[in-house]
């Protein structure tokens, strides 16, 4: 594989996941939540946690 072709895919690769960190902070974290990755995760998120 080629260097630019190296590279043009890790800035993909980040840019995507740049993305999927701002949809989970505009939507509430909620892809972390259900991944159970978050770190900070409050109390009072949902109805699902009466």
């Amino acid at each position: 594989m080629p260097q630019r072709t190296i590279i043009v895919f890790y800035l993909i690769v980040s840019l995507i996941i740049t993305w999927l960190f701002y949809e989970a902070n505009r939507t509430g974290s909620r892809i972390f939540e259900v991944g159970g990755v978050g770190p900070s995760r409050p109390a009072s998120t949902g109805p699902h946690h009466k």
